[in-house]
This record gives structure tokens, sequence and C-alpha cells, in this order.
């Protein structure tokens, strides 16, 4: 909790004046419940949007960001899952190896939902999305738990130096994707069907 009363103050003061935030609502984890949110990618601060999720969480993120201003400072705080890049067995998470699957499973098992950005890297595009990445869904296929698309929209905007006037950041919650609908697919026909469904939205609101 007290990393999410600094995201919000970090908002309040520096960025918060400047948006508006939607969001449909989500509810708590159940105790033993499993959950993965997957996020559309397009800003630096996304991590820090995606602390508007109810509870406790963690991220999976590559060690590069443990090095960013306040952001890097508050992964250490949260204790989210860190995956090495810069060695062979410790590939980023769009890769699926094993290192980032079984530390993220130790979080499930601690009864945290995990957040992933299964396109590996934000996009320089604003709303237009990058490829998602199969090995991103392999945990929670492993794990069997629900999916949870959440969707961003101008996220980017956050970042826009030049912008004066009150911007609206959405903030999308879609209904979860339980293990029995997409445990016939395979990783790359899961990843497929996640993006196509958060596209839709995007595609509806902008």
């Amino acid at each position: 909790w007290s990393i999410k009363l600094a995201c919000k103050t970090f908002f309040f003061l520096f960025i918060g004046h400047k948006i508006t935030l939607k969001n449909d609502s989500v509810g708590k984890m159940q105790k033993g419940e499993k959950r993965m949110y997957l996020i559309n990618h397009s800003s630096i601060y996304d991590v820090i949007l995606a602390y508007i999720l109810p509870g406790a969480s963690r991220f999976v993120i590559k060690d590069k960001w443990m090095k960013k201003p306040f952001v890097g400072w508050i992964q250490q705080l949260a204790g989210n899952v860190v995956v090495g890049e810069d060695k062979p067995e410790n590939h980023q998470i769009a890769d699926g190896e094993p290192d980032s699957i079984t530390q993220t499973i130790k979080a499930f098992e601690q009864e945290m939902p995990i957040i992933v950005f299964p396109e590996g890297t934000r996009s320089k595009n604003g709303n237009v999305m990058g490829e998602f990445h199969a090995g991103s869904f392999k945990s929670a296929q492993k794990a069997k738990c629900p999916i949870v698309p959440f969707v961003f929209i101008d996220s980017y905007h956050v970042l826009d130096k030049n912008g004066t006037e009150p911007m609206d950041v959405q903030l999308h919650f879609l209904e979860p994707i339980p293990y029995e609908e997409y445990k016939p697919l395979k990783t790359p026909e899961l990843a497929a069907m996640v993006k196509e469904r958060i596209q839709k939205v995007i595609d509806a609101n902008t």
C-alpha cells in the first residue's frame, strides 16, 4: 500500500493535474485465487499507472528498469519479479525463459497477481501496439490462472511536454479469460487472441 500511495502522490504533484483516469471496476482477488494482468504498453510510466489495480500485485520486469529514477525505486520496494536480460539463462520475459517462469510461479504461490507487458517493450507509435510475444503467456498457462486484459489508451500523453490542456488516459478492464477457455490454445494463438480483444477496445475508444 505504501507503493500505491507513493504513485498517487507522484501523479498528484507532477502529472495528475494534466490527466483524467477512466477505469472500469474489477474485483479484488479472493484468497487462493491466481490472476495475470496483460497490459498494452506505450509509456514509461505505464508501470506507475498500473498501480491503480486493486490490492497488492507484482510485475515481471526487466532488470534494466531497476536503474531508472523513481521507477526503479518503486520496483525494489514492491518486490517485483526482476528478470535479467544480460544473462543467457535470464532472457527477457518476452522470450519465455525458464527463470522468468519459475520466479513468476513463486509469486503466484504467494497469492500475488502478476502484471505483464506482453509487447516486451513500449510502443513508439502511441496506441499502435507492437507484437505480443507468446512467451509472456507461458507462466499463466503453467499456473492455470485467469488472464485479465487491461487496456491503456493514450497513456503516452503523460510524457507529452507540449501538452497544456487536460488529457484523458483511459484504463479499461476486460472480462477475465478463464484457463478453461484458453487451455486448448498454443501460446501464439493465446497471444493473438488477447491482442485482438485489446485492439477492439482501442479502436472503439480512439
